[in-house]
């Protein structure tokens, strides 16, 4: 069986339209989720011998797991009896391989229509609303083959997939493509990526909170908050050459949420002519090594940007993130540090 990475399976025009749906997003999801669900399903079952593999530097995949996390989804519940008889809600799910699969809704609509069908068999199903984040992070370890083996709960109970949107879709396909190809379908093989992508988003949001909090001044920011932003995961960076510096833009060093993001810009200014940045490449740097970067570049009155997101419009970036000068790494990042390891 063939192996096709994903950054091969996308159309020419994905990578924009992309950006355009992510660029749409309000307090209260994605508009056009729909459409990005139908691009994500075309990359991952474009391979039609083989398999789509993911990863986690692609941009468009990268856009694609933000358009995911932002939105509200909708999970089905059941009413089922439990072993002393009581009444208790669960998950829906339905069988996949040698286990269950789990299906989210991305509207009421799409979801009335496995409720619609759930009733002719004489199942009353309830939406749940839920964060993609809470799913992954939340509940579905709880579900997982190891949970189940350690609960001494039949593995046949393990969820061992995921599926966006299944009945809207399978409803959609019949007059044009095959069901599978119109399917996002995500196997327990790839939960820790998309677990990974929950961290990024978290780490991202932190990131831009601060940056609105530093609006009313330093002083705003609570000192566990640049622990949470700084020390909570890795964060990426682009290297160049064999000492593997940190690539500087104009506005400073830039460290990275998401690795793609670090690999949309990397791809933009390898576009644009950047010799230096040929023989760049993605790596992931813990929170010591950030911070002794940092450092230095405070001492060389250099600032550092932490990007929470990265587009590209009309040929140019547009970068959005946590600018953090000399002057605020010497006077409030580093004393709040120094004062927490007391």
């Amino acid at each position: 069986m063939s192996i096709v990475c994903i950054s091969s399976a996308w159309s020419k025009d994905d990578a924009s339209t992309m950006e355009a749906i992510l660029g749409e997003v309000t307090d209260v999801g994605v508009p056009r989720i729909s459409e990005a669900l139908l691009l994500l399903a075309r990359a991952l079952n474009s391979a039609t011998e083989g398999a789509v593999s993911l990863d986690p530097c692609d941009p468009v995949f990268t856009d694609a797991m933000r358009c995911l996390l932002c939105h509200p989804w909708l999970v089905p519940s059941v009413q089922r009896k439990d072993k002393s008889g009581k009444t208790v809600a669960s998950f829906f799910t339905q069988p996949f391989g040698a286990g269950q699969g789990l299906s989210l809704f991305s509207s009421q609509e799409s979801f009335a229509k496995l409720q619609r069908a759930a009733a002719k068999v004489g199942s009353k199903l309830s939406p749940v609303p839920l964060t993609f984040g809470q799913i992954m992070m939340g509940h579905l370890p709880n579900m997982s083959l190891e949970a189940m083996r350690k609960n001494n709960v039949p593995e046949s109970n393990a969820v061992l997939a995921i599926s966006l949107d299944p009945m809207a879709l399978l409803e959609a396909a019949p007059d044009s493509k095959p069901v599978e190809e119109n399917l996002v379908v995500f196997a327990e093989t790839t939960f820790p990526m998309l677990q990974s992508f929950c961290y990024c988003y978290l780490l991202a949001g932190n990131v831009l909170q601060v940056q609105e909090a530093l609006e009313d001044g330093p002083a705003a920011v609570p000192a566990d908050h640049w622990s949470e932003v700084l020390c909570s995961q890795s964060l990426n960076a682009i290297v160049t050459g064999e000492s593997e510096s940190v690539f500087a833009s104009e506005a400073g060093m830039l460290l990275f949420c998401y690795p793609g993001d670090a690999a949309k810009v990397l791809s933009h200014h390898r576009r644009k002519g950047m010799a230096e940045l040929e023989d760049g490449k993605i790596v992931s740097m813990d929170p010591l090594k950030v911070l002794h970067l940092m450092a230095w570049q405070a001492k060389e009155n250099r600032s550092t940007l932490i990007l929470a997101t990265a587009m590209e419009s009309d040929g140019e970036l547009q970068l959005h993130g946590l600018s953090i000068t000399p002057q605020l790494f010497t006077e409030t990042v580093e004393p709040a540090f120094a004062k927490q390891s007391k």
